[in-house]
């Protein structure tokens, strides 16, 4: 009977350490190892102005036993001009968070730098540090790198700015030297497209502006159906999205938007001020036709206006004759009668 508990016993604590292992497993997997940039902007506007600066950091996030790395990265040279860059090692050194990181440096001291090599006319970096013995390993979170980067040119769709890793390896140490697995991820800017389209009607400019991730065509104004219609295009696939100020000298009243005339108005936002009506919605892309109808626009006043217009000009006409008409009168009745 005793014999029979022990081996229930046994079996029991097997199973305990199994799961405990599977758990430790699957809780360590929620976090992986990643290799990335974070960076103050995100967005490039195409009004963005030429040679603002901004900061890009390279970070090794949820990392254990590291020990050395190596990196090569890339950048769009068209785009983004190299400015300058801090490296952020060691953690000894750069204890706080190193913005626009959260995280402070990476790897303790002593260290061994292999290579920091910037070529910014072809757009490229090479960095490689280690740890060296006594050193402890490094776990958790750290900052590489902090670059700053100037806009060198206004970009638009379908431009494709971006910081691009070439390669990356990690290592632990520093009795065992073996590669960490990891991932890395690209850092790719979206590019929002703000432009002023100018509607002549009447000989009266209305400005119309699209801020939009796809490429928008000049919009058309149509005074029969009170509309706007443009296309906006951008990769297949890709989630693009458009904001629209429509002035409400040029349209106004109760709005319909339609995308190859299907009606999305009801997942529209559409908000306003005393002057311009706003309408933001989405849609997948490649290339959509969108309608942007209103119930009120500038035709009905300009014909109103036109008939007021007309009425003024001939009551002018009208009291004119009338008053030459009188003026003529008293001289006619002078003249004298011929027999």
């Amino acid at each position: 009977m005793k014999i029979k508990q022990a081996i229930i016993l046994l079996v029991t604590l097997a199973l305990l350490a199994t799961a405990t292992h599977m758990h430790i497993r699957c809780a360590g997997a929620v976090e992986p190892v990643i290799v990335r940039f974070i960076s103050e902007m995100t967005e490039l506007r195409s009004d963005i102005q030429v040679n603002q600066t901004f900061k890009v950091a390279v970070v090794i996030e949820n990392v254990a036993i590291l020990y050395g790395f190596d990196f090569q990265l890339n950048w769009t040279t068209e785009y983004l001009e190299y400015d300058s860059h801090i490296v952020t090692i060691p953690v000894n050194t750069y204890s706080t968070s190193q913005p626009p990181s959260p995280h402070p440096g990476v790897l303790h001291s002593p260290i061994l730098p292999v290579k920091n090599e910037v070529n910014a006319s072809a757009g490229t970096y090479w960095i490689g540090y280690s740890s060296m013995y006594p050193a402890s390993t490094f776990n958790g979170s750290g900052t590489v790198a902090v670059f700053t980067f100037k806009v060198a040119k206004q970009p638009a769709p379908p431009a494709d700015v971006y910081i691009h890793f070439v390669s990356t390896d990690l290592a632990e140490g520093p009795i065992d030297v073996n590669p960490i697995g990891h991932s890395s991820q690209d850092l790719h800017f979206a590019i929002i497209d703000v432009k002023e389209h100018i509607i002549t009607h009447d000989a009266i400019d209305y400005a119309v502006i699209t801020e939009s991730n796809s490429t928008v065509s000049a919009p058309m104004f149509n005074e029969t159906s009170k509309s706007l219609q443009f296309n906006v295009t951008g990769v297949d696939g890709a989630t693009g999205y458009c904001n629209v100020s429509i002035p409400k000298t040029l349209m106004w009243g109760e709005w319909a938007i339609l995308l190859d005339d299907q009606p999305v108005t009801p997942e529209a936002e559409i908000t306003g001020d005393n002057n311009n009506a706003y309408i933001f919605f989405t849609y997948e892309l490649s290339t959509r036709r969108v309608y942007i109808t209103s119930t009120e626009a500038v035709p009905e006043y300009a014909s109103w206006t036109s008939v007021v217009l007309v009425l003024a000009t001939l009551a002018t006409i009208t009291l004119m004759i009338d008053r030459r008409i009188k003026h003529r009168s008293p001289k006619s009745s002078q003249t004298p009668l011929s027999f």
